[in-house]
């Protein structure tokens, strides 16, 4: 199955897209947009990233109104997403080194010791990748870091602030 065409634009582009298109949930909608696109067979004007224009279907050019932040994936989401993201990177023509770099983050996590926490560790896990990977993204690539480097002080400070969000709703 193919992302959404927004998805693989966005790759395309060397943007940010968040994981839940390439999640099974993402990918049957973006089956489903473009047998919408087929039926009603409506076309918008694109900028291609060469420069040239171009004619899309109008469904398949914006955003999913259903997208999720990575972070909000469930877990078992979030692996089979990564899978998928990393291929599509590699056919959207990112280079090599990046790939490797996404491969190694997205093993380093799913091996990180919080796993052993079970649903406490993993959502600090998503959102430790749902900051990560748009950080990353917003960094010209000259200042680009090593993504598949854990921050673990980072790592301990999103388990710090989802720590505080539970005591201050348990008050509230």
């Amino acid at each position: 199955m193919q992302p959404s065409e927004y998805a693989v634009k966005r790759l395309e582009a060397f943007k940010h897209v968040p994981l839940w298109y390439f999640t099974l949930e993402g990918l049957l909608e973006a089956a489903r947009t473009v047998q919408q696109d087929k039926a009603k067979e409506s076309l918008a004007l694109m900028q291609e990233t060469e420069g040239g224009l171009s004619l899309h279907p109008t469904l398949s050019v914006s955003a999913s109104k259903h997208t999720k932040y990575d972070h909000n994936l469930a877990f078992p989401e979030f692996l089979y997403a990564k899978c998928s993201f990393l291929t599509h990177i590699e056919c959207a023509g990112w280079p090599t080194a990046a790939v490797d770099v996404f491969n190694w983050f997205f093993y380093n996590l799913e091996n990180h010791v919080l796993r052993q926490q079970a649903e406490w560790g993993e959502r600090v896990l998503l959102h430790y990748v749902s900051r990560v990977r748009a950080e990353w993204h917003d960094i010209p690539p000259a200042n680009c870091f090593d993504i598949s480097i854990i921050n673990e002080a980072l790592m301990s400070s999103i388990t710090q602030e989802l720590h505080s969000r539970e005591i201050g709703r348990s008050i509230a």
